[in-house]
């Protein structure tokens, strides 16, 4: 097993000359990063976390490999995102089985070995062989709603052969909802329509599509069918024929339509659309060359943070107007856009992806709440928690409006104009960006001191009430938590004295917020400050600029008086009413972000440094767990009490160079690196969290924060 050592930090600052060759081959050493093997049983997976598949161009289906010999022929699956979870509509909706002809009979020739089953950056593959036949699959996207499979078939024997091929498959309804019906070159599965807000949505529009260049003939039975070519096929020793198959999934006739009347074409330049597709990701692995080194494990990390963010991309569909980048697939509730996600997704994608970086940032900018909202307008200018295919008027369970994530939209603009030197699009954010500043001023600071609060909206579903047993539920309080970024962090707990507090503006109620005002949302805005206070600069608006930054300062010198204690020299979040940090919930993610934000004086990031590296508070096996480990309520396993996240590690590595701690930041990069299982290893999964006393991967795979933040980890010890 490799692994990333001290002496390997030193190899990635070699430089790299790429020179991307004319016709680009398969490379073995990107192949199967990511383990894609699986097979469905059930159209609803018993498990919400453990397999992955592939999908690009933010297509809202995507394929397996198939996990053995019985399988091979086709790619298993597909899968689909229905509206907002993953669903199988197949085990193997098409696969192909050849005949030829011997003694004027059709004979089967079954598969007997495979010489390559792989993902590689773009495509799948399967070179197959039979005993005369050597067989190569392969398929890759056209457009988010269609792939292409080509199927290409090499007499290997040394005599001319006669051929048929079929192509067989049986759908995995899921209660009744597929509809199977022929067309004259394919397949059509139609939905019948179902809403069940906590399992599968379907609507009647919908269409997945098997499309073929000629007319094939076609028999159904119930769930399965067969599709025949209508030719035999003559194939002289050595010679080979190609045939290509598109399928397609669409939400709405007119997408439908477009795949249709380009269908034809398509089929015809299946190989000059595999070529472009392979060029595109040789492009991809340039750029992440020149960003993470020639190391051979580094350039292979880097490669599979970014193909899982590509497979985790979602084009425009339902109520996502822009496309976006979702946590994780194959979790059931992660399919969705998330605020302050998206904003890490787009920061990792800004220097290989830079418009879907800023299409990300978008998407969640499409509803910003208006002055003249009809639900919330005392909430102008409030970026949503998350949104979905479905929002809440549709019964969507998961679309959140209950508040909001913390402010780092500022900070992921700034780094697509760092990558792209793209000014028309700071100035086309800059005026929503201030709005969303200017909200957390008015919405979220309680006592008017120009320090803000994490807190909740006013909404049906934050309220308190009393459970059976008579305690006093407060779910102010969760969507507060929410709002902070860490769901369960410990300085939340309602046993330590968090309570709610009303704010007005304007003698009306316009939210809630906690009663701590939060050292880590601070810093945030400080930084958002400083980011606003450039663009500004940028686009010519210089008094606004020296305002902001004069406003930044006053923020920082709160946070480095009031919230920095110094007998355990690190920052907290402090009680509303005195001013005084909270010591006493322990250590968290909260005192770097202030070193990130670069707030802390030399003296107080010294200090933070030191619980940083001591192996009693954050220096663990995997460093910079989300609690402190000599905390009481310190939790390997409790989600933000103790599991590690790559967010908060990547906060604190950044924090550590900006006050050029940059042997301590190597050290624990490599930590991280090394000891998280699985990251570094090709074919396993990216997680959303770790173990920090033994680095066992937790929580859901393939997710895409993580996967943001590797990448720059990994640039940062290249000194991008």
């Amino acid at each position: 097993m490799k692994s990333i050592t001290l002496s390997f930090l030193t190899l990635l600052f070699l430089s790299c000359q790429v020179s991307p060759p004319t016709t680009v081959k398969q490379d073995a050493s990107m192949a199967n990063l990511l383990d894609i093997s699986y097979t469905p049983q059930a159209p609803v997976s018993e498990s919400n976390h453990f397999h992955t598949g592939f999908a690009d161009k933010g297509a809202w289906f995507g394929y397996f490999l198939p996990q053995d010999s019985s399988s091979w022929g086709g790619f298993t699956g597909p899968y689909i995102v229905a509206g907002e979870y993953p669903v199988a509509l197949a085990k193997n909706l098409a696969q192909l089985s050849i005949s030829k002809m011997q003694d004027d009979e059709w004979v089967s020739c079954p598969f007997i070995a495979a010489d390559d089953i792989s993902y590689y950056p773009g495509y799948l593959v399967q070179n197959l062989r039979t005993e005369d036949f050597a067989v190569r699959l392969k398929v890759s996207y056209v457009t988010a709603h269609s792939a292409m499979i080509s199927y290409e078939i090499e007499n290997s024997s040394s005599q001319k052969q006669i051929l048929q091929l079929q192509w067989n498959g049986e759908l995995l309804p899921y209660k009744n909802d597929l509809k199977l019906t022929s067309a004259p070159k394919g397949i059509e599965i139609g939905f019948k329509g179902i809403h069940e807000t906590w399992n599968y949505y379907s609507e009647p529009e919908w269409q997945f599509t098997i499309r073929m260049a000629e007319e094939v003939k076609t028999s159904i039975n119930g769930t399965a069918f067969q599709m025949l070519w209508p030719e035999t096929i003559e194939l002289k020793p050595g010679n080979s024929h190609l045939i290509a198959q598109q399928q397609s999934f669409t939400f709405l006739p007119d997408e439908n339509g477009k795949i249709e009347a380009e269908a034809n074409e398509v089929l015809a330049t299946a190989n000059a659309i595999h070529q472009q597709n392979k060029s595109h990701w040789q492009t991809l692995k340039d750029k992440l060359q020149e960003k993470v080194g020639c190391d051979e494990v580094a350039l292979q990390t880097a490669m599979k943070a970014l193909m899982t963010l590509n497979t985790n991309r979602r084009a425009p569909a339902g109520r996502i107007l822009t496309e976006g980048v979702v946590p994780s697939t194959f979790y059931k509730w992660f399919n969705g856009v998330w605020a302050w996600d998206s904003w890490k997704h787009s920061a990792g994608l800004a220097p290989y992806m830079p418009e879907v970086a800023k299409n990300n940032i978008r998407s969640m900018f499409d509803y910003q709440v208006a002055v003249d909202d009809t639900e919330r307008p005392w909430d102008e200018g409030m970026i949503l928690d998350c949104i979905f295919y479905y929002d809440d008027h549709d019964g969507s369970g998961n679309w959140n409006e209950r508040n909001s994530k913390p402010p780092l939209a500022a900070w992921t603009v700034w780094k697509v104009f760092e990558n792209t030197g793209d000014t028309a699009f700071v100035a086309e954010m800059l005026p929503h960006l201030i709005r969303y500043h200017q909200w957390w001023y008015r919405n979220r600071d309680h006592d008017g001191n120009g320090i803000c609060e994490y807190g909740c909206t006013i909404h049906p579903y934050n309220v308190t009430v009393t459970d059976k047993d008579g305690t006093l539920h407060d779910h102010r309080i969760e969507a507060a938590a929410w709002e902070g970024g860490g769901d369960n962090f410990i300085r939340f707990d309602q046993d330590l004295g968090v309570k709610m507090l009303d704010n007005h503006y304007n003698d009306r109620l316009v939210g809630y917020s906690m009663n701590q005002e939060s050292a880590d949302l601070n810093a945030f805005l400080v930084a958002e400050k400083r980011f606003l206070s450039k663009m500004n600069q940028l686009v010519g608006r210089q008094k606004e600029a020296i305002e902001y930054e004069r406003e930044a300062e006053k923020v920082a010198a709160f946070i480095r008086e009031k919230m920095f204690d110094a007998t355990t020299g690190f920052f907290y979040d402090v009680d509303i009413a005195t001013k005084q940090p909270l010591v006493g919930r322990g250590k968290g993610p909260e005192g770097w972000i202030v070193l990130w934000a670069q707030v802390a004086t030399p003296q107080q990031a010294e200090a933070v440094k030191s619980s940083l590296m001591d192996a009693t508070q954050f220096n663990t096996k995997v460093p910079f767990p989300t609690a402190a480990k000599d905390n009481p309520r310190f939790n390997p396993t409790g989600y933000w009490r103790g599991p590690v996240w790559m967010s908060p590690v990547w906060f604190g590595l950044k924090g550590l160079r900006n006050y050029e701690f940059d042997t301590e930041a190597g050290l624990l990069s490599a930590k991280v690196l090394n000891n998280a299982e699985g990251l570094s290893i090709p074919g396993a999964p990216i997680r959303e969290n770790y173990h920090p006393l033994t680095g066992e991967g937790l929580s859901c795979y393939n997710f895409s924060w993580s996967s943001a933040h590797t990448l720059m980890i990994l640039e940062s010890l290249n000194g991008k």
